[in-house]
């Protein structure tokens, strides 16, 4: 069960997660931070290395700026020595996205409710996407997701829904720990099911997809 503390000063966590292709390869290490700022609001920070076989070997970082109801009101994404770039400003009714690659640039602007959130290729996403479900978490979530794809930061939309398994034992680099299982399905394509598992504060442990790929957490420092 997500139990975010009423005190944000205590969102002050970090560490480092491995992706892993289909096939068990490292393909990206990903140093992370998520801290309180001001407002009360909250900022997650990635810096990744991302490796072959990924398609596109490259350096990122990625800023995800939360307002003080733990909603997205900006994300940016700089690549590639910033030759490869993306930006998501969020004011409801409407998300403007924009996405460029040295001097070709696209935009566009999509419609933004209280049931939308944003997916990309790191576990943090999800994290935020868990702060914004609604209380009772054994409901199913039904989420309206703007993906940004892994290379290009290409926007899409996507239906997931948001299931919770309940509390259990999951082994971890950490040994074995009590953590929260969730499931992710979509609702466009009924085979593309995704599991994680995740603590308290919906940090989360272990991700894996219905190809075999995921995510690992390899360090972290753990919540009071």
């Amino acid at each position: 069960m997500i139990n975010l503390p009423t005190d944000r000063s205590q969102l002050d966590r970090k560490g480092i997660f491995q992706t892993f292709s289909g096939d068990g390869n490292v393909i990206a290490d990903e140093r992370w931070r998520i801290r309180p700022i001001l407002d009360r609001g909250v900022r997650l920070d990635t810096d990744t290395v991302r490796i072959a076989p990924f398609i596109e070997s490259r350096s990122e970082s990625v800023a995800i700026e939360l307002n003080a109801h733990l909603r997205p009101r900006r994300v940016s994404i700089h690549a590639l020595a910033g030759r490869r770039e993306s930006r998501i400003d969020l004011a409801p009714p409407y998300a403007d996205v924009c996405w460029r690659l040295d001097d070709a640039s696209k935009t566009r602007q999509f419609g933004w409710a209280e049931d939308c959130e944003i997916g990309y290729n790191s576990p943090l996403f999800s994290t935020v996407t868990l702060w914004n479900l609604h209380e009772d978490q054994n409901v199913p979530g039904r989420r309206q997701v703007l993906c940004l794809d892994a290379v290009t930061f290409e926007p899409s939309l996507a239906i997931l829904l948001y299931t919770n398994l309940g509390t259990e034992e999951h082994e971890t680099r950490f040994g074995l720990m009590k953590l929260t299982h969730f499931r992710i399905d979509n609702h466009a394509h009924t085979a593309d099911t995704s599991h994680f598992w995740c603590d308290h504060m919906g940090v989360i442990f272990d991700f894996v997809t219905s190809s075999g790929s995921g995510y690992k957490l390899v360090a972290v420092n753990f919540a009071v």
